[in-house]
């Protein structure tokens, strides 16, 4: 199978016109630009019938959603960043009635500039960390602790004192 030869330009097309409109045959345009005889052909017989060579409008595969769906599906992968693209599908498909794939998520979030990645892992804390949260945590409870009971000692002792009332 042979690889696709990529379309010619609008001034190579605009040549093949120039060409035939002085009086060269299909072929001798072929030759003389170094494309195939059909392409010449087929270049003519656009610009006779619709007076120009650029591309039709509408050429090559709609999309499945409109400007509207595009807008909620940004919407809703921005509200919540970690969500992956299959569960977005699955929930504009029970929440918008949006029935996309998970692939067309991810197309649409990066045509609009969005990247989407999945969140990197993280490793699970370890025996050891664990311990040094736990005894953090009782640290800074033993110092609030610490704290409140001198609060109470000196409220209690303003009042019995009188002086605080």
């Amino acid at each position: 199978m042979m690889a696709p030869v990529p379309r010619l330009s609008i001034e190579d097309r605009m040549r093949v016109v120039v060409l035939h409109e002085e009086g060269y045959s299909c072929n001798k345009i072929a030759q003389k630009l170094n494309i195939a005889r059909s392409t010449a052909q087929q270049i003519v017989k656009k610009h006779q019938e619709t007076g120009t060579v650029k591309d039709r409008e509408g050429r090559g595969r709609k999309k499945i959603t409109t400007k509207r769906e595009e807008r909620v599906i940004i919407k809703e992968a921005l509200r919540d960043r970690r969500k992956t693209s299959k569960s977005l599908a699955n929930e504009l498909r029970d929440n918008f009635n949006i029935n996309v794939s998970d692939r067309t998520v991810r197309r649409r979030l990066l045509q609009s500039g969005l990247k989407y990645c999945r969140a990197k892992k993280k490793p699970l804390l370890t025996e050891y960390y664990k311990e040094e949260e736990t005894a953090m945590g009782k640290r800074t409870l033993a110092r609030i602790g610490a704290k409140l009971f001198l609060v109470m000692r000196v409220d209690f002792a303003l009042s019995v004192t009188g002086q605080y009332q």
